[in-house]
């Protein structure tokens, strides 16, 4: 059993927050996809990892792994990895859904009744 005097040690103090300071800052998926489709396609990831050095900093993890992943996207055409990268860039195209029947627009709610069925025999 919880010792209650280790449970009030440990709470927030009001008013302050337990994340103070918020999420941690870095690039989004999209932000690096975006960056990466601005390269020339022919770049190995030694080139690109020389060119963001040039730019002060290091490829991260994530930037290796995008950059990896849309290699085989273009290399095999069997992925689906190429409209997944895509879709994330562009985002998925809009879809609609027709709720008619032949032409006739089709009731999505028709349960709700005003009255109970012993109100209206009275």
């Amino acid at each position: 059993m919880a010792n209650q005097q280790n449970i009030e040690d440990h709470k927030f103090e009001k008013g302050k927050s337990g994340n103070p300071f918020g999420r941690p800052k870095g690039l989004s998926f999209k932000t690096i996809l975006d960056e990466i489709l601005d390269l020339p396609a022919d770049m190995t990831i030694s080139e690109v990892q020389e060119y963001t050095e040039k730019l002060g900093r290091k490829l991260t993890n994530r930037e290796i792994m995008l950059i990896r992943m849309m290699a085989k996207a273009i290399t095999d055409p069997e992925s689906k990895s190429m409209q997944h990268i895509l879709d994330r860039v562009e985002g998925k195209p809009q879809q609609s859904i027709d709720v008619t029947s032949n032409g006739v627009n089709v009731p999505i709610v028709d349960w709700v009744k005003t009255e109970s069925p012993d109100d209206a025999s009275e």
